[in-house]
C-alpha cells in the first residue's frame, strides 16, 4: 500500500511542487490550504501516515493545529497515529517554540 502523505500550506506554489514530488515517489498526497480543512479532513478520512504542515499560515497557524491535533488525541476525541511531522522555520525559533519537543520525526 502507498504511504499517505498530507501537506497543509496556504502557499499553492508549496502545495503543487511538493505534491508532484512526493507523488512521484509512489506516495499517496493529499494537499490542504488551512490547519481548519486538515483537522476537518482527519475526522471524515482518519490520519496520513505522514504530515507536511507549514508553521505560517493565515487564521490558525501550524503550532495551533498540531496543538488542535494533540487537544483531540488528549480528549479521546481520536487516535492520531500520525509518524512524523515536517515544520519548516527559522532554527532560531525552532529552539525557542515548545511545540516541536515531542513531535517525532522519521
Amino acid at each position: 500500500m502507498d504511504k499517505w502523505v498530507i501537506i497543509v500550506d496556504d502557499d499553492t506554489t508549496v502545495l503543487n511542487t511538493a505534491g508532484r514530488v512526493l507523488s512521484a515517489e509512489g506516495m499517496r498526497v493529499v494537499a490542504l490550504k488551512s490547519g481548519t480543512f486538515f483537522l476537518d479532513y482527519i475526522m471524515e478520512h482518519g490520519e496520513p501516515d505522514l504530515l507536511l504542515l507549514d508553521i505560517r499560515m493565515p487564521h490558525m497557524d501550524g503550532f495551533e493545529t498540531l496543538q488542535q491535533l494533540r487537544s483531540a488525541d488528549a480528549d479521546g476525541a481520536g487516535a492520531h497515529n500520525t509518524d512524523g511531522l515536517a515544520m519548516q522555520l527559522p532554527t532560531e525559533e525552532c529552539a525557542t517554540h515548545s511545540a516541536l519537543t515531542d513531535a517525532p520525526v522519521e
